[in-house]
């Protein structure tokens, strides 16, 4: 089975990421051996209140066997230093998204 979990964890917890396994089977309630393996999908950061916390987005693979294809896709963009220059006018939801589709073609 394969599960989209997000978890907070404080800047600390954060820079070890040696304790994530165990923060998601505790999160899942099941124990670590069944974790397969684990994605890092997503980072963000709530700084809302005065304590601080990172929002870690993770796809976790439980009693599942990992295929080559889902395996460490986070941060795996196309270097486009040498790529035109264009410009987006507007940062809302559309100029965001044409941003991105820009990254990503």
């Amino acid at each position: 089975m394969i599960k989209e979990i997000e978890i907070g964890f404080s800047p600390e917890q954060a820079s070890n990421p040696d304790n994530f396994k165990k923060s998601i089977a505790t999160f899942l309630r099941i124990n670590e051996k069944e974790i397969s393996h684990f994605n890092l999908v997503k980072k963000s950061i709530d700084a809302r209140k005065q304590n601080i916390i990172l929002r870690l987005k993770f796809e976790v693979f439980v009693n599942e066997s990992v295929l080559p294809g889902n395996q460490d896709h986070f941060y795996k963009h196309k270097n486009v230093k040498n790529a035109h220059e264009v410009a987006i006018i507007g940062s809302g939801p559309a100029g965001l998204f044409a941003a991105l589709e820009l990254i990503e073609n």
